[in-house]
């Protein structure tokens, strides 16, 4: 499986949200720049961050967008091509997500032993994936543009990560980190992290990353994509409300729905 080039840039993007310092409240927008085969064919595609009041909106260029709706725990997609977005609950999908892991875990004994035995090993590893890596310091230090920055380095079986963090960045930034903490917390709960994705549920005070260096693959046996953003722009604004409404031209589609779990084969008769 390869991860698309529209989604490993989200990745990086949302991966740049892992560490804010807490200091006092308020908007700010900022600019990052990603390189690499996971930026897609733009040589140096640039995305766009936007927070205010709980909601952070994150431009990929011109052709699509996401904003996080923390505090209630939303996710909306645009599609600007389509003129066309996505709404989605995430609470609504982590029940729907519990139901179908209840429901695998109810039809577990109705499998060969053989079968119940690969079962295991799987739900191991899929719940392995569900812990999130912390970013540990390597003891060097760095300067990205006006920014000086502390190297560290994050990894698991499918990421492999330098990121470089400035404890200061110019704008205040503790009312972002509260909310990302609560999101993050959800998206831990569902289980969608994205290699290297999982970042943004790790908001700490160690600081902002302003520079990342990383490798992302799909699976264990996937092919590696490599890619590095750096933080060009970073300002404190008070964001218009606007910029995180849906244009009222858009149509809405709904989030493709969880296949349901398929039915377990029977129990063999020995």
């Amino acid at each position: 499986m390869r991860l698309s080039s529209s989604a490993s840039k989200l990745t990086l993007t949302l991966a740049f949200l892992a560490a804010a310092p807490v200091s006092a409240a308020g908007g700010w927008h900022a600019r990052q720049v990603s390189r690499g085969e996971a930026a897609g064919p733009e040589a140096n595609a640039k995305s766009d961050l936007y927070y205010q009041d709980g909601q952070l909106r994150i431009d990929q260029g011109a052709t699509s967008s996401v904003i996080l709706r923390m505090r209630s725990g939303r996710l909306v997609i645009l599609d600007h091509a389509k003129k066309s977005y996505i709404d989605d609950s995430i609470t609504e999908r982590i029940e729907q997500r519990n139901k179908m892991i209840e429901a695998l875990k109810a039809r577990r004994s109705e499998l060969p032993p053989e079968a119940q035995k690969r079962f295991d090993e799987e739900f191991a590893r899929f719940e392995k994936g569900q812990q999130t890596p912390a970013p540990r310091p390597t003891g060097k230090k760095d300067k990205v543009g006006k920014w000086s920055c502390e190297v560290h380095g994050l990894s698991d079986d499918n990421m492999q990560s330098e990121i470089c963090l400035a404890k200061d960045v110019g704008v205040k930034l503790d009312e972002f980190a509260k909310d990302a903490k609560t999101f993050g917390a959800l998206m831990d709960k569902l289980g969608a992290k994205a290699p290297g994705a999982s970042l943004l549920l790790d908001i700490t005070e160690r600081g902002f990353p302003v520079r990342m260096k990383q490798k992302v693959r799909a699976s264990k046996d996937g092919p590696w994509i490599e890619g590095s953003s750096e933080m060009e722009l970073f300002e404190a604004m008070n964001v218009p409300a606007e910029k995180f409404q849906v244009p009222t031209t858009y149509t809405r589609h709904a989030m493709p729905e969880m296949p349901p779990p398929s039915k377990a084969p029977p129990r063999q008769k020995p």
